[in-house]
């Protein structure tokens, strides 16, 4: 594979080739509607309990409900 390279190609080569023991594989993907739960229920639910507009418990009464009709997909 190195035969066709450069030096700077092959220092490249050699470099990428020492990392292979020190990273790991990438995550698995977030689950289906996970963002959309993130942005229409729990971003929401965090600001109103943040700027006071709801108690907590208010605040996760209504996660809970907005977070279950959120994963069903009827929000």
């Amino acid at each position: 594979m190195e035969a066709g390279l450069n030096p700077t190609e092959r220092k490249t080569v050699t470099y990428v080739a020492s990392l292979r023991d020190k990273v790991i594989a990438h995550p698995p993907p977030a689950p289906i509607r996970a963002n959309e739960f993130d942005r229409a229920v729990m971003r929401v639910a965090a600001e109103s309990i943040a700027v006071g507009q709801v108690s907590v418990a208010d605040g996760a009464r209504h996660l809970l409900y907005m977070g279950k009709q959120a994963l069903r997909g009827r929000t």
